[in-house]
């Protein structure tokens, strides 16, 4: 197996653009012969630098739940969980990482658990959607094919405890997912474990009881909150 430097997809050969000698896939075009695994990615509006991510849009709600937590504990966690999602990320899209930080190992290796077993195949890691008609965006960590063929959203978390404003985030990446034609069947938080066990995955499934529906309608509203004061 080879990674295609273009790309940075699993091929089972030289992507064959780069060996040909040919022009350069830009940015969301998928190389040579190689069929993409998933639609090809929209060309945003021209007035996309306007528009919130989720995270813009999720940040008060964010802020107010962890408002306990001292700064400095809280800065370092975000710098950690960046890292890790950047780190887990290149290795669903087939990277071979080398060197990873002592305090991100465990992380790392408890998403390797799950990846191995779970995971039939990678359609989309960290590429940004966006969503014409709601006028927002956000880059859902991970879509994937799973092994009892189950298309599942992915968003990987590094807290040990379970944030109840985790289902609106994940309501509108499922949205940002469906806008773009990646349909998918559930949608979960994966909580890494630090000493790299295996991880706790949580299914937001609605099972009739219109749990996800309330969720989606609760990010509208805040959505609807940050148009306004912006």
């Amino acid at each position: 197996m080879e990674t295609c430097e273009t790309c940075a997809l699993y091929r089972k050969s030289l992507c064959p653009t780069r060996a040909d000698g040919g022009r350069d896939p830009g940015p969301g075009d998928w190389c040579g012969a190689w069929k993409p695994k998933g639609p090809a990615a929209k060309q945003p509006a021209a007035n996309v630098d306007h528009w919130p991510s989720v995270t813009q849009v999720m940040s008060p709600w964010t802020a107010q739940a962890l408002a306990a937590i001292p700064e400095k504990t809280l800065s370092a966690a975000a710098e950690r969980g960046t890292a890790v999602h950047d780190v887990c990320s290149r290795i669903a899209l087939g990277e071979f990482i080398i060197g990873i930080d002592e305090g991100q190992e465990g992380y790392v290796r408890s998403f390797e658990k799950w990846l191995t077993t779970q995971v039939k195949e990678v359609i989309l890691a960290e590429r940004r959607l966006y969503h014409d008609t709601l006028c927002f965006h956000g880059k859902p960590d991970l879509i994937v094919l799973l092994n009892d063929e189950r298309r599942a959203l992915v968003d990987l978390k590094t807290p040990v405890a379970h944030q109840k404003s985790w289902a609106m985030q994940l309501a509108a990446y499922g949205e940002l997912a469906a806008a773009n034609s990646y349909h998918t069947h559930v949608a979960g938080t994966l909580r890494l474990d630090p000493a790299g066990k295996t991880p706790k995955m949580k299914w937001y499934e609605d099972s009739g009881n219109g749990k996800a529906t309330v969720a989606f309608s609760a990010f509208l509203s805040a959505l609807s909150v940050w148009n306004f004061l912006h």
